[in-house]
C-alpha cells in the first residue's frame, strides 16, 4: 500500500517545477476556440455541446495521447524496465499515470467552465454522478493508448498512431453534438468506440446531474481494458 501511495506522490512531484506551463497550454486552446466561437456566432454557440466536447476531449482522448506517448518514451529510455523490476501492479502503474493527467486536467476545465458560464447563461452540475463519470472517462481509453505506447515499435510510431487515433475517436462519435444528432450512418459507427459512452454519459451527468445507460458500459470498458493491457501484453518485449 505504502509504495502504491509512493508511485502516486511521485507522478505528481514530476510536474512540480513544470505545472504553470501545463496548466497555461491546456487552457489556451479550449478558451481560444470558445473566445473565437463567441465573436463568430456570437450567441448561437450550443455552450453545453460545446463544454460536454472540451471535457472528452481533455479527459478521454487527452489522456490517451499523453499514455501512449509516455509509455512509448519510457520504453525508449529503458524506463519501463526500472518500472516492471518494482514489486508494482501494472494496473497501479498506468493509474497513477492518469491521476497525474487528471491533476493537470482539473484547473484548465474549471477554468474553461467559469469563463463559459460567464458568457452564457447555462446550468451544468458538478456533483457526484460527473465526478465518476470524469473519472471514467478518464480509464476508458487508457488501457488502448497505454497498449500504444507498449507495443509500438519506436516513440514515432505510437506517436502518429496515437495522433490518427484520436480525432477519429473524437469526430465520428457524439462527442461536440448529441447522439440524435448525428448523420445515420455515424450515428450507427459511433457505438463502436468508448468515447461515444464517455461523451454520453458526461452531458448526462453534466446537464442533467444523473448517471445514464452509458456509464455501466463505461465502466465495462475501463475494466477490460486496463485487465488487458495488464494481463495480456507483453510490456519487456523489445
Amino acid at each position: 500500500m505504502r509504495k502504491n501511495v509512493q508511485l502516486f506522490v511521485s507522478a505528481l512531484l514530476d510536474i512540480r517545477n513544470e505545472w504553470t506551463w501545463y496548466l497555461l497550454l491546456m487552457t489556451v486552446s479550449p478558451l481560444s476556440i470558445l473566445l473565437f466561437l463567441r465573436l463568430v456566432v456570437g450567441d448561437g454557440i450550443d455552450f453545453e455541446a460545446y463544454v460536454v466536447g472540451s471535457v472528452m476531449m481533455t479527459f478521454g482522448t487527452g489522456i490517451f495521447l499523453g499514455l501512449g506517448q509516455n509509455f512509448a518514451y519510457y520504453k525508449a529510455t529503458s524506463a519501463l524496465d526500472y518500472y516492471l523490476a518494482l514489486p508494482l501492479s501494472k494496473g497501479m502503474i498506468i493509474a497513477s499515470l492518469v491521476f497525474r493527467n487528471i491533476v493537470l486536467s482539473i484547473p484548465s476545465t474549471a477554468v474553461l467552465i467559469l469563463v463559459g458560464l460567464s458568457l452564457y447563461q447555462v446550468e451544468l452540475f458538478i456533483g457526484f454522478p460527473f465526478l465518476v463519470t470524469l473519472v471514467l472517462t478518464s480509464f476508458s481509453l487508457a488501457g488502448m493508448g497505454t497498449m500504444i505506447g507498449v507495443c509500438s515499435r519506436n516513440m514515432q510510431v505510437a506517436s502518429i498512431l496515437t495522433q490518427v487515433l484520436a480525432p477519429v475517436f473524437t469526430y465520428l462519435a457524439p462527442v461536440f453534438l448529441p447522439q440524435s444528432e448525428m448523420p445515420g450512418i455515424l450515428g450507427a459507427i459511433s457505438y463502436i468506440f468508448p468515447t461515444t459512452y464517455a461523451a454520453n454519459a458526461l452531458r448526462g451527468a453534466l446537464l442533467h446531474d444523473q448517471f445514464t445507460v452509458d456509464t455501466p458500459v463505461l465502466i465495462v470498458i475501463a475494466v477490460v481494458s486496463m485487465a488487458a493491457v495488464s494481463k495480456f501484453v507483453d510490456w519487456s518485449k523489445g
